[in-house]
């Protein structure tokens, strides 16, 4: 900031300070001991302290939200918030059953969609969030909500009703964002290599990952 002479707004800064701990096998965030303050001087030249976030807090950035320790609770939350009120217009609005189904598809599921990529939900997790756009949208629809879910979730090529699967959606995104970013002159494109770099060197797969053999 001293560089570009910009200031920060200290009511929307904040930091973590983590080490990470050998837990049951598996490397987990913990916050790590303070021994400083982290201050910054405001736009009027006063000193503030800035706000630290334990690593178990999720801060939002572009509507999403992560924490160090990778807790999912805000996210979810967040996202099953956004569906139930978007189930609760549908309800109270009058929309014919062919502006039901494209909104579903056009807005809600589109909004859904966006943070899937950063995300590692379970798939009930999935269908929880999804729950109440599909208990709203398909009997204004005119389909049973009681559907099996393998012919709702299906392609509408393969006699499906293509209803959108967020869990189906989070495992193919990070191909698609492969495919159409890693070959583009991007800052996505960069952080795409940084971490596929990180990946071949924390698994041992040492060289271009494209080089390696199909089994490893």
């Amino acid at each position: 900031m001293e560089v570009t002479g910009g200031a920060l707004a200290s009511d929307k800064t904040y930091w973590y300070l983590a080490e990470f701990v050998w837990k049951r096998g598996k490397w987990i965030a913990a916050d790590a001991p303070l021994e400083f303050d982290l201050v910054a001087r405001t736009e009027d030249n006063d000193c503030v302290s800035l706000n630290r976030l334990s690593c178990s807090t999720a801060s939002e950035m572009r509507r999403i939200w992560m924490a160090p320790n990778g807790s999912k609770e805000e996210m979810i939350k967040e996202m099953r918030q956004s569906a139930v009120e978007w189930g609760a217009k549908i309800r109270r609005g009058r929309p014919s059953q062919e502006e039901a189904c494209q909104a579903l598809h056009s807005t809600i599921a589109a909004k859904l969609k966006y943070p899937l990529a950063a995300c590692t939900f379970t798939e009930k997790e999935c269908i929880s969030i999804m729950a109440p756009t599909i208990r709203a949208a398909l009997p204004k629809s005119g389909i049973s909500r009681t559907m099996a879910s393998s012919v709702r979730d299906a392609p509408v090529t393969s006699d499906g009703l293509g209803v959108p699967n967020l869990y189906k959606l989070m495992g193919t995104l990070p191909t698609a964002l492969l495919v159409n970013q890693c070959w583009q002159r991007t800052p996505t494109r960069h952080l795409l290599h940084t971490c596929i770099e990180d990946m071949v060197l924390e698994t041992g797969l040492y060289g271009l990952l494209w080089h390696q053999n199909f089994p490893a």
